[in-house]
């Protein structure tokens, strides 16, 4: 049997240096999740992500082929296969040759100099406008490339335009379907070279697909310390509860509501008589400070996820304890 699969891996690879070298020329490689395909091997053209099981050839002629997702043309690599499947993969000096998916699973994101990022928003736009004070800083490892809305007429894109950065509008109401939405959305973000998408008050819920294509490239800001108020109405829900410590968290997005890797949080005390928009005006104030802070540790490469967590380089905690009560009430 070993004999047998070594020789399928043989024949997928005959003839494919062709394609490697294609995309070797075109830079970096880093991880893109297929989801579940089986034992299969994978060749990429022209930023297209194709796979074929049992030693089929790749490239454009494979017969049962099928297309397993989109990635950048710089882009190359598989997660979450187990150790026991093999994937092609274009090697630099070797051209091509497989490689078991655990070892590319290794890989870390990376990001050109500094990073494109695009911003999706549906109201006032306060995050982004710190996002945009923040890339503008000198030496910021990120900018912003475009904003786009599902709203017409929002004052994120009011903001954008003031500062020189392309917009768009893609209406949910233009489509029957979420994921025709989300389509259509990704097709934007694809044409104006996006490599990381930050969520700035975007009230959609995007879907699974969508989320897939993006994983640990797509971020978002909750008030709220997640895991704990998601969803809306949260101030008012805080409140309600009793909570005398809330706050406000950036995560990298999964497919359920407010879930993910967390990548920075903010505490903010709860005072007596606080009303939801004064606790919110409060929150919103650590928004903008923790929301720039995640996209520089994300953009500079010190932020990166491992399983479910996120791990940062030369990580400084604020030392002091927060309690409210204070000790000396």
């Amino acid at each position: 049997q070993r004999q047998g699969h070594a020789a399928k891996q043989r024949r997928a690879a005959k003839g494919q240096p062709r394609i490697a070298q294609r995309q070797e020329r075109r830079g970096s490689h880093r991880l893109f999740d297929p989801v579940n395909f089986g034992e299969l091997l994978v060749g990429f053209v022209d930023g297209r992500c194709f796979a074929g099981g049992d030693g089929q050839q790749l490239g454009g002629q494979a017969l049962g082929q099928q297309q397993v997702g989109m990635v950048f043309a710089d882009q190359l690599a598989i997660s979450r296969l187990d150790r026991h499947r093999s994937i092609l993969v274009p090697h630099a000096q070797h051209g091509v040759g497989i490689a078991p998916a655990y070892i590319c699973a290794m890989a870390d994101v990376t990001f050109s100099a500094p990073v494109k990022v695009a911003v999706l928003a549906s109201g006032s736009g306060s995050n982004l406008q710190a996002l945009i004070n923040a890339c503008a800083t000198p030496g910021f490892p990120a900018r912003i490339v475009h904003v786009l809305s599902n709203v017409d007429g929002a004052k994120a894109l009011e903001r954008a335009r003031a500062a020189g950065i392309p917009t768009s509008v893609v209406s949910h109401r233009q489509f029957a379907e979420r994921e025709a939405f989300d389509n259509a959305v990704n097709e934007h973000l694809r044409e104006v070279g996006a490599e990381l998408v930050c969520l700035a008050g975007f009230m959609r819920i995007l879907s699974e697909p969508f989320v897939d294509q993006w994983r640990d490239r797509l971020i978002n800001i909750h008030p709220s310390l997640l895991p704990a108020f998601k969803g809306l109405h949260t101030h008012e829900r805080v409140l309600a509860a009793g909570v005398r410590i809330t706050g406000c968290t950036v995560h990298f997005v999964r497919p359920a509501m407010d879930e993910g890797p967390i990548i920075v949080q903010a505490a903010v005390t709860v005072l007596p008589g606080d009303t939801p928009d004064e606790l919110a005006a409060r929150v919103l104030d650590a928004e903008h400070r923790i929301y720039p802070l995640a996209l520089r540790l994300v953009t500079s490469g010190r932020a990166r996820v491992v399983g479910e967590g996120v791990e940062i380089e030369n990580y400084a905690p604020e030392p002091a304890s927060l309690l409210n009560p204070g000790e000396n009430t």
